[in-house]
């Protein structure tokens, strides 16, 4: 009988460490293709009661990385992004006054993030998989402790991109929700052709240009730089002894 439960125990531990190389396996691929796949489509946000609706073009070329997305609701602005610098375009006769600037779609919060860094303070669990805006999906949960938010999501299975992210705190409640609606995946090889720069200013009166900031990440931000010194957000480091 020990010897049973000693070897159900081994497999258990197996098929846990086995899970979590799958998941850590999952992440990166997703970090990766996030940056170099080229891609387009529509995705839309579910956050404070709000349901808003993006355009989104993605290229890379010489391993240059553009972003382009355009706001189908409220305003119609535009943004253009670089490595280096977030362009935002707004209509003419645009009452756009809002300081809180579109600057990247939500899907680049997993980018410029490992999966080592990431595991020093999430578990990664793979669960079932499901289909997604017509793409069958493997399921990645992201989970916490208290003072972090979880994440679930799910990841294209031949490309690697996310199809669609869900944001909870420690009590499975959403908070916010974010997915494609369709979604078009170019092979590789084949670019993205995005607008001219004097296509796109033909049509809007302000522009805007932000020098990028890639700390300001809401998973990476809250990692723990080391087990003594790591705090959640908004609290006091009183003591650092072990």
């Amino acid at each position: 009988m020990r010897k049973l439960i000693a070897f159900l125990f081994l497999n258990l531990l197996v098929c846990a460490q086995l899970q979590a190389s799958m998941g850590t396996m999952w992440f990166d691929r997703m970090s990766q293709a996030i940056s170099q796949r080229d891609y387009e489509g529509t995705y839309i946000i579910h956050d404070d009661n709000k349901l808003l609706s993006y355009y989104l073009q993605h290229s890379n070329k010489n391993n240059e990385s553009t972003e382009r997305i355009v706001q189908l609701d409220e305003d119609g602005i535009e943004v253009i992004s670089t490595a280096t610098a977030i362009t935002q375009l707004i209509p003419h006769n645009s009452e756009y006054q809002s300081s809180d600037i579109i600057k990247t779609s939500p899907f680049s919060i997993f980018t410029h993030l490992t999966s080592e860094q990431l595991t020093q303070s999430y578990v990664l669990k793979l669960m079932p998989k499901e289909r997604i805006c017509g793409h069958q999906a493997v399921v990645l949960q992201l989970i916490s402790d208290k003072w972090r938010n979880r994440y679930k999501v799910w990841i294209d299975q031949q490309s690697a991109l996310p199809l669609k992210v869900t944001i909870m705190d420690d009590f499975n409640n959403v908070i916010k929700e974010f997915r494609f609606v369709d979604l078009d995946i170019k092979p590789s090889g084949e670019n993205i052709e995005l607008p001219e720069r004097k296509d796109l200013s033909a049509n809007y009166s302000i522009i805007k240009k932000i020098k990028v900031d890639q700390s300001n990440n809401p998973i990476a931000e809250n990692l723990p730089k080391s087990p003594v010194t790591w705090k959640p957000a908004n609290f006091n480091l009183i003591s650092s002894g072990l």
